[in-house]
């Protein structure tokens, strides 16, 4: 009888182990998977906004300036813009590295809407795009 209660203890106890270890692998993999996401969001709102201040830069570069004083003209923009494609190898998708690759050679409203998709994409698996021809409606909404 006592062998019993011997062998049930034991057994819970390993239970309880392996419960917490496993919850414990479970936790840590999802911090970081939000981690890895937290930091996708924040760089790709900044790409967004340093590309759409290169389509307009007349409008835009005082914001800019405001922001990120270190970038005092265009030939900076670009170059920062050049840094994140760099940077995004590190954390982005295929896609997002080919469409903003395309983007600093051609930046184009077109181009813009590319590298949105693909990072709409990779944060939120969305199939769904924004059409092409939301890029005439950027045009007439840029400040």
């Amino acid at each position: 009888m006592y062998q019993s209660v011997i062998e049930v203890l034991t057994l819970l106890g390993i239970g309880s182990i392996l419960s917490i270890l496993i919850g414990f692998g479970i936790d840590k993999r999802k911090n970081k998977f939000n981690a890895v996401e937290e930091l996708k969001r924040t760089r790709y709102k900044c790409i967004l906004k340093l590309m759409i201040a290169q389509l307009d830069i007349s409008n835009n570069m005082e914001s800019i300036h405001l922001n990120r004083p270190d970038l005092k003209n265009v030939k900076d923009l670009k170059n920062e813009i050049q840094v994140e494609l760099l940077n995004s190898v590190l954390f982005a998708s295929q896609d997002v590295i080919r469409d903003l690759s395309v983007f600093v050679s051609t930046p184009n409203y077109s181009n813009f809407v590319n590298v949105a998709n693909s990072m709409r994409a990779d944060l939120w698996m969305k199939k769904s795009k924004v059409p092409v021809e939301f890029s005439s409606l950027i045009k007439s909404i840029s400040p």
